[in-house]
């Protein structure tokens, strides 16, 4: 089994409850208006600063070829834009002391701009006039997605593909817990 196939099991059902039983599912229905689009990347943006803060150093430790661009500056300019501010406080402050632990985390991250093109698309056409950099920053293929976590994760043991999915777990859950409606 390969690190990805081990982290979507491992995950499934936390990227099932975030994807459908959190406000962002309604960033794909026909429903969605400017409101409540602002309040989304609102509780988006928290989560994907905390991750990408943490990630990033520890990339350039663990994984140094590899190349991440945070992307939590694109949500704060499509809050900007609507005429919102940012509301939610930080919520993960555990650095990341692994490869593995970085895997579980960028499966996550970079996860979420494979979904973002459905929300895009989305947006699109219920929204199109208004901003939506985020979802539009992604130029990653589901091809190149594997490709890069399968090089990655070259070498990795069992118990490396744990740590793995309890980072990756710990993601979601950050992810669930704020993007949540108070």
């Amino acid at each position: 089994m390969t690190l990805l196939e081990h982290l979507r099991h491992e995950t499934n059902a936390l990227h099932q409850q975030l994807d459908s039983n959190s406000p962002l599912a309604q960033l794909t229905t026909a429903e969605l208006t400017q409101q409540r689009y602002a309040d989304i990347l609102n509780l988006l943006y928290q989560p994907q600063k905390q991750l990408e803060q943490v990630l990033l150093p520890a990339i350039n430790e663990f994984i140094p070829a590899y190349q991440l661009k945070a992307r939590h500056g694109l949500i704060e300019q499509d809050i900007a834009l609507l005429g919102s501010e940012i509301t939610q406080s930080t919520a993960w402050s555990k650095p990341l002391s692994s490869q593995a632990e970085v895997l579980g985390v960028l499966y996550v991250l970079e996860g979420s701009k494979l979904g973002g093109r459905f929300i895009l698309s989305n947006l699109k056409k219920v929204l199109p006039e208004l901003p939506h950099y985020f979802f539009s920053s992604s130029d990653l293929s589901a091809k190149s997605f594997r490709q890069n976590l399968t090089q990655a994760s070259e070498g990795l043991t069992t118990a490396d593909y744990e740590q793995a999915a309890h980072s990756a777990r710990e993601a979601f859950k950050l992810f669930i817990t704020t993007c949540q409606y108070d």
